[in-house]
């Protein structure tokens, strides 16, 4: 099935060191398009389940939650705030990637869907 396909090849980028997703149209290395990566990795999990491919399923759900590490890492906290001129606008935040401060609000739907999508593979 070509979900499989495309969602077996995703992991194949994915780094065990920090559970990033490699993409080669990201300029500052691994950052927020992790998320739109996990989107659709939360999709593949769903229908595997479907397809009863349970084995499969839970790769999916274990890449999610490796993914999950990563991004939870962009999110603005208000310990991340010290320097910034409008803390309380950048809680909640994402940032582009480890190594900058940009944020758009793309960043933020794309990991606010991945985040959405997926908290239901982590239930028991």
């Amino acid at each position: 099935m070509f979900v499989f396909e495309l969602a077996d090849w995703a992991l194949s980028q994915q780094l065990e060191t920090n559970g990033a997703f490699l993409v080669n149209y990201a300029q500052d290395g691994p950052g927020f398009h992790t998320a739109c990566v996990m989107e659709g990795i939360a999709a593949a999990h769903r229908v595997a389940l479907r397809y009863g491919d349970v084995a499969r399923a839970e790769q999916y759900r274990m890449s999610w939650r490796d993914g999950y590490r990563f991004v939870d890492r962009l999110i603005i906290r208000a310990e991340d705030t010290y320097a910034m001129p409008k803390p309380d606008r950048s809680l909640g935040g994402v940032r582009e990637s480890l190594t900058s401060s940009r944020v758009r609000i793309d960043y933020v739907a794309h990991t606010l869907m991945a985040l959405v999508h997926g908290v239901a593979l982590q239930e028991p």
